[in-house]
């Protein structure tokens, strides 16, 4: 089958992040409901759970056994709809910000608000092995010179006149 390769040009506003519940409103899975798993921004896709089954061939490393795995394939953001909190059914998002200024999510049919799932980021600092340790970090290696001046505009011709005063040359 040939492809054109059309280049996919990213959204700029989301209204679906990763632990959203939604339905699939378009597709082979049309209306199965599951959550986020991943949100891929680049290729305006998303991983729905349970949505778009594929067989992966998977070989076996050490203890880990091959054999052909299920996994979710990614689909097009814009078959899917999240969930509306009070009627169950998917529908459209508008975004509004709350009298405190908190920007929040809002269900067009019956105007609750959608919450944003609280998940746990992977901590992106860490000491790995090949990390500098924090105490080589704060380790002073230069200790500036007190005969130089920067102040002075001639600081480097000075520092020069300095040394060659001090060498007996």
């Amino acid at each position: 089958v040939k492809r054109n390769n059309i280049p996919v040009i990213p959204q700029e506003s989301w209204n679906v992040v990763k632990g959203d519940k939604v339905q699939v409103i378009a597709g082979a899975d049309k209306g199965v409901t599951g959550n986020i798993l991943r949100v891929l921004r680049q290729s305006n896709r998303v991983v729905v759970e349970g949505v778009k089954m594929v067989s992966t061939h998977v070989r076996s490393q050490g203890e880990v056994k091959g054999g052909i795995q299920r996994t979710e394939a990614p689909i097009a953001v814009s078959n899917v709809a999240l969930i509306d909190p009070e009627s169950g059914l998917p529908t459209r998002v508008q975004n509004r910000f709350l009298a405190d200024g908190t920007k929040v999510r809002i269900a067009q049919k019956s105007g609750a608000v959608i919450p944003k799932p609280e998940y746990k980021r992977k901590d992106r600092i860490g000491g790995g092995p090949k990390d500098t340790a924090p105490e080589a970090v704060l380790k002073v290696t230069y200790v500036p010179d007190p005969l130089f001046k920067r102040e002075d505009p001639l600081a480097l011709h000075t520092y020069g006149k300095k040394i060659a005063d001090t060498s007996e040359v």
